[in-house]
């Protein structure tokens, strides 16, 4: 881990890179805050470590997975389908994608999010990209606007109705 900081509840918070040792925890995450048809396999997660290692980050509270992040340059307006592991970059990529950020119930409201978004801001800024984009499932649509991003347009993604949204990135997530 890399980032250690306590909340304003006294808890410590560690971030760092996931690995694939992490795996499990991101899948029970992820079944925790998600429907069937947005879950992904344990490849897909594994794929995206391996395609951009820079765009992925694991919060911890108290040693307990809380949170994670993982994005990769894409293409404005473009939607990346789920379970396609393999990020294929070809150097003509103009965002910075959110693939898919989630918390832990159990840890919502503690501060995860930010640090998440920050290395997502470092990152982004390090690649040299002005506009990070997202697609908003499962009513996150207020939560993305909270931080900045606006939505494009209404899609459908998983087969339910979404949102496709941008941002510029700021200084602090």
């Amino acid at each position: 881990m890399l980032l250690i900081m306590k909340n304003h509840k006294g808890h410590k918070i560690e971030t760092g890179p996931v690995r694939n040792e992490d795996i499990d925890d991101l899948l029970d995450i992820q079944r925790r805050c998600y429907t069937e048809e947005y879950i992904e396999t344990g490849e897909t997660f594994k794929g995206l470590i391996e395609s951009y290692p820079d765009g992925n980050m694991l919060a911890t509270v108290d040693g307990s997975a809380a949170g994670y992040i993982f994005f990769h340059p894409f293409f404005i307006g473009k939607v990346k389908d789920m379970n396609l592991s393999a990020v294929r970059l070809t150097g003509k990529e103009d965002c910075m994608y959110i693939h898919d950020m989630c918390v832990h119930p159990a840890f919502r409201g503690m501060g995860i999010t930010r640090p998440l978004l920050e290395h997502l801001n470092n990152v982004t800024r390090k690649a040299g990209f002005s506009v990070q984009a997202l697609v908003s499932v499962q009513q996150s649509r207020t939560f993305w606007e909270s931080h900045g991003f606006a939505v494009s347009r209404n899609i459908t993604y998983g087969g339910k109705p979404a949102y496709y949204m941008t941002r510029i990135p700021q200084d602090s997530g």
